[in-house]
């Protein structure tokens, strides 16, 4: 089998990505794609076949990456800049067996316009929780995610579906974690802070202060806009801040603010920090799952994360540790600091499992059986 898979990009993402594997003008499609996969962009979700599907091939791309696939048409002489047209030419010659977009909520015409010109199926990924009842689209023939509520919805209105968790890179098996000891981050929280995550927003301010009061470092890897009550944006546009006026994020946070990380760098930020805290958008209530608990398990390092229900496979206190309170929290975080050899061999323990649980082979022959049966 045969599967073009396209995600977009995250676009503070490509200047850093850039800067790191040296790409420029001069860069082939083979050395932007290469560098890409180097780089562990979108990691847990790209499919590689297993052994037992050893000639089946993935062609992963992301698709609005101008540069890369720009340099894609310019090598095959195809004379547009228009980066569907580039998508659809993509598929044309790949001549795939499954179409598998992670993009449907970012370009909602994409699959309507690729039904006119292919007859194979089109599967969608969505685990982006706007809603509580998850979309659909005709154009589609499959629908995948790994929000379960997301998954029995649309089971439930007829539509074929498949809850797939991520899958850990096998390449972060064989890399040596820290010692606890020599990690300098005692907790990082990375990760979006915006509107469809109010409860994460409050979440880092409240730690913030408790980490302040208990004496550990509490680093968040995000950008948060500065949000005023007026006459406070007034002022503040004139170098005057007055604290009763700022609306977010406040002073102790903005302590604890640090710039984001992304691909190889992220990766490394994790295997720094002694813990990584968690956290989802604010619809996810019944059900917990998000990138973070696969990159931070996988790369070694203690996950503490709210108490809930979780993925098949997964266990409070053996793959990760719950919270309900930011007392919870702070009480993991001095845990870990005072008993460092105890932590590394729970990080290790649950990285060993995550390995195993979530592996690469799973992943991709529970995708293959889905889409195989949509052919």
């Amino acid at each position: 089998m045969k599967t073009y898979q396209c995600i977009h990009n995250y676009p503070p993402h490509i200047p850093a990505f850039e800067r790191r594997w040296g790409i420029g003008d001069h860069s082939t499609f083979a050395d932007i794609h290469e560098a890409l996969l180097q780089d562990g962009y979108a990691s847990v979700y790209r499919l590689i076949p297993s052994p037992r599907r050893a000639d089946d091939a993935v062609f992963f791309v992301v698709w609005n990456y101008e540069r890369l696939q720009k340099a894609w048409a310019r090598e095959k002489g195809l004379d547009t800049d228009d980066l569907d047209e580039i998508r659809y030419a993509q598929i044309e010659d790949f001549e795939p067996d499954i179409v598998y977009d992670f993009s449907s909520f970012a370009s909602s015409d994409f699959a309507s316009e690729l039904r006119r010109r292919y007859t194979g199926p089109i599967v969608c990924w969505n685990g982006f929780l706007k809603d509580d009842d998850p979309p659909v689209n005709p154009a589609y023939d499959g629908y995948v995610s790994l929000h379960r509520p997301y998954v029995e919805r649309w089971r439930a209105k007829g539509y074929p579906a498949l809850e797939l968790q991520p899958g850990i890179d096998p390449a972060w098996s064989d890399i040596d974690v820290p010692t606890f000891s020599d990690r300098p981050e005692d907790l990082i929280l990375y990760g979006q802070i915006t509107s469809h995550f109010k409860g994460r927003a409050d979440l880092t301010r409240d730690v913030a202060h408790a980490a302040s009061a208990r004496g550990f470092r509490f680093t968040c890897h995000a950008q948060a806009k500065r949000r005023y009550r007026r006459p406070g944006g007034r002022l503040a546009r004139y170098g005057i801040e007055l604290p009763f006026l700022i609306k977010w994020p406040d002073k102790t946070l903005r302590q604890c603010l640090s710039p984001p990380l992304y691909g190889i760098e992220l990766y490394e930020g994790i295997r720094q920090s002694k813990a990584v805290l968690n956290n989802f958008t604010d619809l996810s209530v019944g059900f917990h799952s998000n990138m973070r608990i696969f990159e931070t398990i996988g790369n070694g390092t203690p996950l503490v994360t709210p108490k809930g229900v979780y993925p098949d496979g997964l266990e409070d206190g053996i793959d990760y540790l719950s919270f309900e309170s930011v007392e919870d929290i702070s009480n993991h975080v001095t845990r870990i600091k005072a008993e460092p050899e105890a932590a590394h061999a729970h990080a290790q323990r649950a990285k060993a499992r995550m390995a195993e649980t979530f592996s690469k082979e799973r992943q991709y022959d529970l995708f293959f059986d889905f889409a195989s049966a949509l052919v």
